[in-house]
């Protein structure tokens, strides 16, 4: 699995891209590389969303080039898909779509637009290898999600869940509708799996906190990935069907951790651009015969690729299973040797950005995934007094209102 490429075709060094830059095409192709290093001929290959660099319309702009930004977002997702199929020619694909992969912009998404017609022509070859999602083109053409038979007797899942995002916005008329539309579909499509099969769930935004932006506000404010609506009726539909999920698969975060959510366990990959100061970096993921994951290790680059992390030696855990992860949440937490090897996981090894002193966040974001957070954090006072704070300087426009009123009342009066 990898996630979060962010590729910028416009970055053309023969070195791969480092910190606070996005991928290049070296580091891509160096990626790649070790990928097939690491798994020669994987069954599957799952890419969890953010095909295109940040701020991509504005490279476009800045370009030079006389072109709008579908076409070049399309030849970049080309030369992706090109160069997957080489590195690995019988594997089956899953792909789903990030917040940064729509041209209409960041956050922005719309269903049944010729750019996802074009998209589902794109990676159709990969995704439905060996008829695996024979509706793979008409239903991502659609809403960008749909379904596919996995090994194992396993159902994938796949939900371009953008448009649960605290952020979303709709590009066009057409796509107001699509929050309750796309967990609509979801629940029913999740509740037709049948009792002799489990899901495995694909989406590019985790539920719960975004610690990193709880901590950029200085944990005034507490920021939530979604909508609060979409994630309780997620959780809710998660709980009602937790014997038909085997995990959900996630990205988004440029780090790398684990949710634990109604009882179904959640992993968060790493990404492949280091724009956020973390080493780039992909996992191998190892399943049971039931569809169950395993375990799984992280694949790190730093000057040069090595294997850095392994789930069930980093927590002395086996399977990444909802008690396995509440052992290693507890681990995390009274083990300074545990928690030293989680928070470097959580950056791929980064040697530029330190987690200790903020690991609290982080770890109260793999088990609250809502009201409880802030409690735990520590952050319920900081975030009463904003809510006070803003409370008074309501209170005080609007008395500084009516006063002005009152006093252009009397003015009349007096003329």
């Amino acid at each position: 699995m990898v996630s979060d490429l962010h590729v910028d075709p416009f970055n053309r060094s023969t070195t791969p891209a480092y910190y606070r830059s996005d991928t290049n095409w070296a580091l891509f192709d160096s990626t790649l590389a070790e990928m097939r290093k690491a798994a020669p001929n994987p069954q599957v290959v799952i890419i969890g969303g953010d095909f295109l660099a940040h701020r991509f319309e504005q490279k476009v702009r800045s370009s030079g080039l006389n072109e709008s930004t579908v076409p070049v977002a399309l030849n970049t997702m080309s030369r992706i898909e090109s160069a997957f199929s080489r590195a690995f020619p019988h594997a089956q694909f899953l792909v789903t779509l990030g917040n940064n992969d729509d041209p209409c912009g960041d956050y922005k998404a719309a269903g049944d637009t010729a750019y996802l017609s074009q998209l589902a022509r794109i990676w159709a070859p990969l995704v439905n290898r060996h008829g695996a999602a024979a509706n793979f083109s008409r239903d991502f053409s659609h809403t960008a999600s749909y379904t596919a038979h996995l090994p194992a007797n396993l159902r994938a899942i796949v939900v371009d869940d953008v448009y649960w995002s605290l952020f979303f916005q709709p590009c066009g008329r057409s796509a107001a509708g699509m929050p309750s539309a796309q967990m609509n579909w979801f629940a029913r499509t999740l509740f037709s799996t049948s009792s002799t099969q489990r899901s495995l769930v694909l989406m590019h935004i985790p539920p719960g906190i975004d610690p990193s932006s709880t901590l950029l506000a200085h944990r005034f404010l507490v920021v939530p990935f979604w909508r609060d609506d979409m994630r309780k009726r997620f959780l809710d539909i998660l709980s009602a069907n937790a014997g038909r999920i085997s995990v959900v698969l996630t990205g988004h975060m440029h780090r790398t951790d684990f949710r634990l959510g109604s009882s179904i366990p959640m992993l968060i990959a790493p990404s492949v651009s280091p724009v956020y100061s973390n080493n780039p970096a992909f996992l191998r993921l190892q399943m049971n015969g039931d569809g169950t994951l395993h375990d799984y290790q992280m694949y790190a680059y730093d000057r040069t690729w090595s294997q850095i992390f392994d789930f069930d030696k980093a927590y002395g855990v086996e399977g990444f299973t909802p008690n396995a992860l509440a052992a290693a949440h507890e681990r995390i937490a009274r083990d300074p040797a545990v928690q030293d090897r989680w928070l470097n996981s959580v950056v791929a090894d980064s040697q530029t950005y330190d987690l200790r002193g903020a690991g609290r966040a982080f770890w109260c974001a793999q088990t609250d995934l809502g009201g409880a957070y802030a409690a735990c954090a520590g952050d319920q006072r900081r975030v009463t007094f904003l809510r006070v704070a803003a409370a008074l300087a309501a209170l005080l426009v609007v008395l500084a209102i009516v006063l002005l009123s009152m006093r252009l009342a009397r003015q009349r009066r007096r003329t």
